[in-house]
């Protein structure tokens, strides 16, 4: 039989409240992580969570009650930024105060508090969403399915790489290289190629004309892709064209052998270790420390802005190249969260 909460006693006395709610088994009907190294048995069968580990959890929340308090937020109005300030505070040597493990543990603690009391929004999930992860290291399932916010968009791709070694006369193709990099990040931003798809790109595999709406049209073949990779078409969104085609035009004339579109120093297939290290340089100089820094949340974000756009489950499994539909539901689901969201926090609007 379930027992109503005492919201009144959670207003005046979160930290008792807390007490009790841990104590209790009601705690597990809310809890994800219901693992034997964390439960005891009690009487008539009934589980709840160890008191050492109830001791751990009281800690950690009166701790986070005091920075409430000094912040002179009340537990129950806090907000997914409050709680997201809260985890990634840092000392004055800049070196975070709680470590990620601990972070994650917080946020799995408020959201269970936050279900137990039918609140909503819920903070705990906001922060797990895409808009709020810069500076948040993440687990599991939830750091894969990291997606950049519309601003993180534009600080990725002001952040891309720029060569500062100057073509000339007798040096045409100075920083080349630089240029390729930036038109891979471009692809894969743009397009929601993989990192085994872009390396393996060639020449004859982009189109040579714009489609009407400003995209650039993809063919992608198996041939020096991943195993899996299957044939598909794909685009570059519109605002990210120009660079590629800069590069496709430098690349028609790079004195660099084999038909690769972007190939290494002697034209042969590049190492996505170098990919995956040119990205995470973009990510960094952009500010966004996050808990992927590669080519799965630059594909993540193609996808949810495809499907914010309203495109169908079906196009975005052909431009994402994917065996079946059900492939692109993870993505379907970020996409209804990223909108609840939007709903409860209307200043927030178009963010994704």
């Amino acid at each position: 039989m379930s027992v109503t909460p005492d919201l009144s006693l959670w207003q005046q006395d979160p930290e008792k409240a807390f007490a009790a709610f841990i104590s209790s088994s009601r705690y597990l009907d809310f809890s994800r992580r219901q693992t034997s190294s964390v439960l005891e048995s009690v009487n008539e069968g009934q589980r709840k969570i160890s008191v050492r580990s109830a001791h751990i959890y009281q800690t950690m929340f009166s701790r986070l009650c005091r920075w409430l308090r000094e912040h002179g937020i009340p537990l129950l109005q806090m907000s997914d930024e409050d709680l997201h300030r809260f985890l990634t505070q840092t000392t004055e040597k800049g070196q975070p105060v709680l470590k990620s493990a601990i972070q994650y543990r917080y946020l799995r603690m408020v959201e269970n508090v936050f279900e137990y009391l039918a609140r909503s929004p819920n903070p705990a999930k906001g922060v797990l969403s895409q808009t709020l992860t810069a500076g948040l290291r993440l687990k599991g399932k939830d750091a894969n399915s990291v997606v950049l916010s519309s601003a993180q968009i534009q600080a990725f791709i002001a952040a891309l790489p720029l060569s500062s070694a100057m073509p000339s006369v007798s040096r045409p193709h100075a920083g080349w290289k630089k240029r390729r990099d930036r038109a891979i990040q471009c692809m894969m931003l743009g397009a929601g190629l993989r990192v085994a798809e872009v390396i393996g790109l060639h020449r004859d595999e982009v189109a040579g004309e714009l489609n009407p709406d400003g995209s650039l049209l993809i063919h992608i073949e198996p041939v020096d892709k991943h195993d899996t990779s299957y044939a598909h078409q794909t685009a570059v969104r519109p605002e990210l064209v120009a660079d590629v085609l800069n590069w496709i035009r430098e690349r028609d004339m790079l004195p660099v052998g084999g038909d690769l579109l972007f190939p290494g120093t002697h034209g042969e297939l590049l190492n996505k270790a170098t990919v995956y290290l040119q990205v995470k340089k973009t990510f960094l100089r952009a500010g966004l420390n996050l808990p992927r820094m590669g080519g799965r949340t630059l594909r993540n974000t193609f996808a949810l802005q495809e499907l914010d756009q309203n495109t169908s489950i079906g196009a975005v499994r052909e431009k994402l190249g994917l065996a079946e539909n059900r492939s692109v539901l993870k993505y379907k689901e970020r996409h209804r969260k990223n909108i609840r969201q939007t709903e409860t926090r209307p200043d927030d609007a178009g963010t994704l």
